[in-house]
């Protein structure tokens, strides 16, 4: 493995792991974020002390920087997904302590090993853990003053644009040029003297923009598959003087009013989709909702080598019901027959639709024929009953239907269309033997 894959291994480590805890329940997923970070700080420390890698003539990245990318994106995907402001705060103080526990601890490791107080094992360098505070204090201060600058981009970019693919990108490149900035003002208030300052300066920032560029990726995926996070980001953008300013009760019930304003909308969401699943005249499912879910129990029957059985009903003479009794009398005759036959079979998995004019069906997975036929027997006496006019049938002289029936267990040699074939040509056997009947076989 040459340096170059193992520095993208190193990229890929550090990204799936939020891209994952993203997708974990509010409460965990804002802990293991937390937790995250401050993982990645702490190693990040010890990294930068440990490995590099020589990628081009004068751009080495050090563990460290790697590390660095990783937590400045991880925090952009908290402050996006969260959308509050104190999420913001804990991050910042986060960092302090981090920054201040990881001083306290390596200046404590380096005073053991080379007192000799305690036994070196591995017979580690006293300055591998030698670290300035300086240094580290600057680190922090940076990783706060970019957060800010990030804040007040996404901020300005929310009011001018309104596209979220373009603000999506937008906040990308916002991330790519704070990383650069940071690679050239850290080297500037570090090495301010150094006659190398140029050099280290081109290189850093060199080294920053191919580390953006890497965390770039991960970036666009999370935009893409958290999409109604960043929507939500976009239209309640965090602003600077809400943190600087804002009491947490205000903050909290305007945090309130867009989660129940997100729910309003889902609901209605949903109640649309429900909607344009129905038939608008016998609150049945559609045709539309009927493929769906036909062929989604095909699967599920193919998976579970279980049968699935399938009727198509139809109502006898309904063309002649409508030209004498009128389309006002025919519509109210489907409400009756679509009330009735959404009563024959109660299981939620059980689908009934109207399919056509007059065409209706049922999708019973799981369901033996001799039961399917059992139930559509006590349904066309119920219809009887209800003893709906029909003088121009020359059945009866009430409504009747007739209904073909079609079972199999799906597998590769057999499809969804064979068996709509099957009922619908024993719906037709049902019609040439007189109609008013059951064919199932």
């Amino acid at each position: 493995m040459d340096q170059f894959t193992a520095f993208l291994l190193n990229i890929a480590l550090y990204s799936i792991v939020p891209l994952y805890l993203i997708t974990c329940k509010p409460q965990t997923r804002l802990i293991s974020l937390y937790v995250y970070n401050g993982v990645v700080l702490f190693i990040g420390s010890f990294a930068g002390s440990v490995y590099s890698f020589s990628l081009a003539e004068n751009l080495v990245l050090s563990g460290g920087n790697i590390a660095f990318g990783a937590f400045l994106m991880n925090t952009i995907m908290l402050i996006v997904i969260e959308r509050n402001v104190d999420s913001l705060r804990n991050m910042l103080r986060f960092v302090i302590l981090i920054e201040i526990f990881i001083f306290a601890i390596f200046y404590f490791i380096y005073w053991v090993i080379s007192s000799e107080i305690a036994i070196n094992t591995f017979n580690l360098p006293a300055e591998l853990f030698s670290i300035s505070f300086n240094i580290l204090l600057l680190g922090g201060m940076l990783i706060i003053f970019e957060l800010f600058v990030l804040i007040a981009i996404f901020t300005q970019v929310s009011k001018l644009v309104s596209n979220v693919t373009i603000i999506a990108v937008i906040y990308t490149l916002a991330f790519i040029f704070v990383m650069c900035l940071d690679g050239f003002l850290f080297p500037i208030i570090a090495f301010s003297t150094s006659p190398q300052l140029t050099e280290i300066i081109v290189g850093n920032v060199y080294g920053k923009w191919l580390l953006a560029m890497c965390y770039s990726v991960p970036l666009l995926i999370f935009y893409t598959v958290f999409k109604h996070k960043l929507v939500q980001f976009i239209e309640a953008p965090l602003q600077i003087k809400d943190f600087v300013f804002m009491p947490r009760r205000v903050l909290l019930e305007k945090l309130h009013q867009y989660e129940e304003r997100d729910k309003k909308l889902q609901k209605e969401k949903e109640e649309l989709l429900d909607v344009s699943m129905q038939d608008g005249l016998t609150c049945l499912f559609n045709r539309r909702k009927y493929d769906q879910e036909l062929a989604e129990q095909w699967l599920k029957c193919e998976l579970n080598a279980s049968p699935l059985t399938l009727v198509i009903g139809d109502v006898d003479f309904f063309k002649a019901y409508n030209d004498f009794y009128g389309h006002g009398k025919g519509d109210e005759c489907l409400k009756e027959v679509a009330i009735l036959w959404k009563g024959i079979f109660k299981r939620p998995s059980d689908i009934g639709a109207r399919i056509g004019g007059e065409e209706f069906a049922f999708i019973l997975p799981n369901t033996s024929v001799q039961s399917c036929v059992q139930h559509l027997e006590k349904f066309m006496q119920r219809l009887r009953e209800k003893h709906i006019p029909h003088e121009k049938s020359s059945v009866a002289a009430h409504l009747t239907m007739s209904c073909g029936v079609a079972s199999v267990v799906p597998n590769e040699e057999s499809s969804i269309k064979e068996l709509f074939a099957i009922a619908d040509l024993r719906l037709y056997k049902a019609k040439e033997i007189g109609r008013n009947t059951i064919v199932a076989q």
